[in-house]
């Protein structure tokens, strides 16, 4: 596809490893996440990215069973975790 993130989004290896949770049904930052993963990713620059089914921008505030949103505390933490953060 053709979308791309605008020049001021800049990245280096200085960058701080990053996740990204979002519902795939939010029509707010989920591509926008997607491209900034790509983008991470393809410099090198460790970062993880979750996407729950059918899910909204706010999935928090109605989470649902099979779509991952009773666990993304859970993937937030495994993060940090892999990431040294919370020791």
């Amino acid at each position: 596809d053709s979308d791309v993130l605008v020049p001021d989004f800049s990245f280096d290896l200085k960058t701080s490893p990053m996740l990204f949770v979002h519902g795939d049904a939010d029509g707010w930052a989920a591509m926008n996440s997607v491209k900034t993963w790509e983008k991470m990713r393809s410099m090198g620059i460790q970062s993880e990215l979750h996407t729950l089914a059918l899910r909204p921008h706010c999935f928090q505030a109605k989470a649902h069973p099979c779509t991952g949103s009773y666990t993304y505390l859970d993937r937030i933490w495994e993060f940090l975790t892999a990431k040294g953060f919370n020791k």
